[in-house]
């Protein structure tokens, strides 16, 4: 076991670290709406169109191992941005992916942004705010 290779955790929470230049970073928890299970996917854009870089988040596990129950409690979530480091929920644009969800991608359509969620043994879904 001395020459084992090991990995250590600090955190298990979801974060967002602020690049403050010269190899500093400021950690900021996420809002509990980002803590309900895991995060697999996260997409970095204006989503409510005010300027602000928001994030949404998508996740689930559903393959776990035997002894552990899934992990299924994300349906996805954005956090709108106040352009100085801090996030806050916002439902109205929450999606709701109430699947094994492991990836988000973004496309414009005719100008208006749409995603495109891949999950495990599911079709895909769609959907936008519009």
């Amino acid at each position: 076991m001395n020459d084992a290779f090991q990995l250590v955790a600090q955190t298990f929470e979801s974060i967002y670290l602020e690049n403050l230049g010269n190899g500093n970073f400021k950690n900021t928890t996420l809002p509990n709406e980002a803590q309900m299970g895991p995060t697999l996917s996260i997409l970095s854009d204006d989503f409510n169109n005010d300027g602000y870089k928001d994030i949404m988040g998508i996740g689930a596990i559903y393959d776990a191992e035997v002894e552990t129950i899934r992990y299924d409690s994300n349906y996805g979530y954005v956090l709108l941005g106040n352009g100085k480091g801090s996030f806050k929920y916002d439902k109205y644009y929450a999606p709701f992916i109430d699947r094994d969800a492991k990836d988000v991608s973004q496309i414009l359509i005719d100008g208006d942004k749409h995603f495109f969620v891949v999950s495990n043994n599911a079709p895909l879904s769609t959907f936008s705010f519009q």
